[in-house]
């Protein structure tokens, strides 16, 4: 699981900022604050995963599109390269390929207190030649770095993969230390895999789909536009359908789920479970096609992954809204997943406040990042719930109490005239 980002000089970010993960992290703030500058990083380090691109990093990817390398550096900015660090935590003891290396070097650290860290610093070059300082690998615990790997970058190097000296095998002491160095690697190429991220803009669904298309294994796609292939799959499987049917008729207020098929040609129907009408789910409203690959992900993706999602609440009424903080929290409760939310809305967090303040949550489940602009500069506060009244310490009143200042506003303005 993602434990701590800190970056500068990458797009709106100027001067460093860290992140803290958490697994529900909730990122807001202010438009243009840099909340979908985290996201677009994180993307732009997974599509660099084994990337065919020429270059270190892939700006220009399957995620996202960030155009040419040069064009993310911060435009005000007197730095000229890009830093950043990247940790991450893992559940239970470590493999074996690690194991053996600490063993030798009679280290037994705290499996619960290891951390995997990737670091970079990487000039910004508008021939578009990756070059740099080094790409650091680490392994960290309370005792400080336990094993360190150190590269320059070059033109010919690709993220989290590990140029092995020649011959490595034959020097046993050598051997387990680049083990140990590659098991580090490919714990973090595997954490970065496993986020799977849907934008805010969602694919309408369809009134007919083709059943026997090609889609992704268990992702609905970044617009979410195989939701409903993967939502028949489950209603013939029958696995997951409970959990799918609970949280869509939470939030979207539809039961009885339902397929015709025609050969490989498919509809949904549902029922309107306030109205008791039946209809394609192709005519319901907007917040139907936002919502509904959000639950699908969610209920598609194993324990110890990462559901990064923009925006879930658009489109859907406040109570609604809040339905979805109930959603992200049994997500982690329920099945280990954890979440990375930018959103705007007061209603969610709303709810994990209340979740965390009757017990449902820990404090240290939820990690608030807010987002704001300091004299001119990005200002980023990692704040926590309250458990005892459900504050949010560090938190401006605006973005609880623009509604009641207006209301004020209101009020004055009648007894004025």
């Amino acid at each position: 699981m993602l434990k701590e980002l800190r970056i500068s000089n990458f797009k709106i970010v100027d001067e460093e900022v860290v992140i803290r993960f958490r697994p529900i992290t909730v990122l807001i703030g202010k438009n243009n604050a840099g909340k979908s500058s985290v996201i677009n990083f994180l993307l732009l380090l997974q599509q660099s995963l084994g990337s065919q691109s020429k270059g270190f990093l892939d700006s220009r990817g399957f995620q996202v599109d960030l155009g040419k390398f040069y064009d993310l550096k911060n435009t005000t900015s007197s730095k000229r390269n890009l830093k950043y660090s990247v940790q991450f935590q893992r559940e239970g003891k470590p493999g074996d390929e690690l194991g053996v290396y600490l063993k030798s070097k009679e280290i037994i650290p705290d499996e619960n207190n290891i951390v995997y860290e990737l670091r970079g610093d990487i000039r910004y070059n508008k021939s578009g030649a990756f070059r740099g300082k080094d790409t650091e690998t680490r392994l960290l615990s309370k005792n400080g770095v336990l094993l360190c790997h150190t590269e320059n970058i070059t033109e010919n190097s690709r993220l989290l993969e590990l140029r092995n000296p020649a011959n490595y095998q034959l020097d046993p002491n050598t051997y387990s230390e680049i083990v140990a160095k590659n098991y580090c690697s490919k714990t973090m190429v595997l954490e970065l895999e496993n986020i799977s991220y849907i934008a805010p803009s969602k694919a309408v669904l369809q009134r007919t789909f083709d059943s026997g298309e090609k889609y992704y294994l268990n992702y609905v796609g970044k617009t979410g536009e195989y939701a409903l292939h993967h939502l028949l799959e489950k209603f013939k499987e029958g696995s997951l359908f409970e959990f799918i049917n609970s949280h869509v008729e939470n939030i979207l207020k539809i039961e009885d789920i339902r397929f015709i098929e025609r050969g490989e040609l498919a509809q949904c129907e549902v029922t309107n479970s306030i109205t008791g009408g039946r209809s394609n789910i192709a005519e319901l409203g907007f917040g139907t096609h936002q919502c509904l690959p959000i639950i699908m992900q969610g209920s598609m993706m194993y324990p110890k992954t990462t559901l990064v999602i923009e925006q879930p609440e658009s489109m859907i009424h406040p109570t609604a809204q809040m339905e979805m903080g109930s959603f992200f929290a049994e997500l982690w409760n329920s099945r280990k997943i954890s979440s990375i939310i930018e959103t705007h809305s007061k209603n969610l967090l709303l709810r994990l406040r209340k979740l965390v303040v009757h017990g449902e949550l820990k404090p240290s489940d939820v990690s608030v990042v807010y987002f704001d602009f300091k004299s001119d500069k990005l200002d980023v506060k990692n704040l926590e719930i309250d458990p005892e009244r459900g504050d949010v310490f560090g938190l401006p009143m605006e973005f609880f109490a623009a509604n009641v200042g207006e209301a004020l506003k209101m009020g004055v303005s009648r007894y004025i005239l």
